[in-house]
């Protein structure tokens, strides 16, 4: 708001003006500064949600007890002889947070659980904590940061269980969530390997976050169900491009080098399980929804303290993106979309504020080049399954 959040200026004069303004005056900074942290509540997550909440149920029609979370219970009988193991990779995590996780974890009725935390150097003492309350737990700590896609694979090799459920620690689950993937993907033939458990917003538990992936026709991961009210239209099971790691039900053989094989352990964050489900369904492999399956996450949670989220956000999908269309993409797919992204990037080249991480996406792709050609020539030569199909 002009005059009491800050200054609304027009031209370069216009701010030196105003900057000179704030230099001056310490005590208009200090108010300034207070009424915009007051103005900035009004758009947190838990504010912005509620008012969504609203908005979609008004123009529905709908009262608050016209939605309500539905309980499944006796759909599927526990299948105790299956080994799950959950998998959370930690870095600088709340106590809070990943206590709320292992809780929900503990209190599941399919009981056969282990659960591995693989902790990527996290700079707080948050495990230290938590390895005396939950002592049954396995704890891996790495001495440095590995990354997403590379602890996920060394933490998997720490279980012989039958499945794994990847999960983020911001999520939290229904009592009966892993009972219903082990009795789903029990039900299913050989070829599927994953299910997506129906992920829902934690501060708004109405809505919808993820049922599933897809990739568009610009190859950008997209999320069955995101930001819409849940009135039961992704009950059903379907077939779905792949899973998401912020929650996902794997068998655990999968990651064999005879089949799909491991995460790649290059990519450090965001499009791991896009490349890995891309894979997957070249193989001939299949995934797919499990909308009994119900968990809740703190959206946005993991980078709640970091000042250059965006950027770090940006940098990590659109590096990534193009590492995954360059070893998965069939040719003429893989011709169009980098000439989009490249040239995105050579935009991005002009302008002063994004020259920064421009240069820096496009110079660790062109470093990573040689290893995604002798990926891509693997990956190209077992191909089973067509873009198209």
């Amino acid at each position: 708001m002009d005059g009491k959040t800050g200054f609304v200026v027009d031209n370069t004069q216009e701010f030196t003006e105003k900057l000179d303004i704030l230099i001056s005056d310490s005590k208009l900074r200090l108010e300034m500064g207070k009424n915009g942290t007051e103005y900035a509540k009004k758009f947190s997550w838990e504010n912005i949600v509620k008012k969504y909440d609203k908005v979609i149920k008004n123009i529905l029609g709908l009262k608050d007890s016209d939605v309500l979370v539905k309980k499944y219970k006796d759909k599927i009988k526990p299948a105790k002889s299956k080994r799950v193991a959950v998998i959370i990779v930690n870095y600088n995590s709340s106590y809070s947070c990943l206590k709320e996780c292992l809780d929900s974890i503990k209190n599941q009725s399919h009981k056969n659980i282990e659960i591995i935390i693989f902790d990527n150097n996290s700079t707080n003492n948050v495990l230290d904590s938590i390895k005396k309350e939950y002592r049954y737990i396995k704890v891996i700590l790495s001495e440095r940061n590995l990354g997403l896609g590379e602890a996920l694979n060394q933490a998997i090799k720490h279980t012989d269980c039958e499945y794994v459920l990847i999960s983020n620690f911001d999520i939290t689950y229904n009592h009966d969530a892993i009972e219903m993937l082990v009795g789903e993907i029990d039900k299913l033939d050989s070829l599927y390997i994953g299910l997506a458990p129906k992920i829902k917003l934690y501060y708004l538990r109405d809505f919808l976050e993820s049922t599933g992936i897809y990739l568009d026709s610009s190859y950008y991961v997209g999320y069955h169900g995101i930001g819409q009210l849940d009135l039961d239209q992704y009950n059903r099971p379907e077939d779905i491009f792949g899973v998401s790691f912020t929650s996902a039900f794997l068998k655990k053989d999968i990651f064999s080098e005879n089949k799909v094989g491991k995460i790649d352990p290059t990519f450090f964050l965001f499009y791991e399980d896009v490349d890995f489900c891309y894979r997957a369904n070249q193989q001939g492999y299949k995934f797919r929804s499990c909308p009994t399956a119900i968990c809740y996450h703190k959206y946005a949670f993991c980078f709640r303290d970091d000042a250059s989220a965006f950027t770090q956000k940006y940098y990590y999908q659109k590096l990534n993106l193009l590492k995954t269309i360059y070893k998965n993409a069939e040719s003429h797919n893989l011709k169009r979309i980098m000439d989009i992204e490249l040239n995105i990037q050579k935009q991005n080249l002009k302008d002063k504020n994004l020259k920064p991480i421009a240069k820096k996406i496009t110079g660790d792709f062109k470093k990573s080049i040689r290893y995604l050609k002798r990926k891509r020539k693997d990956i190209q030569f077992s191909r089973q399954v067509f873009d198209t199909d």
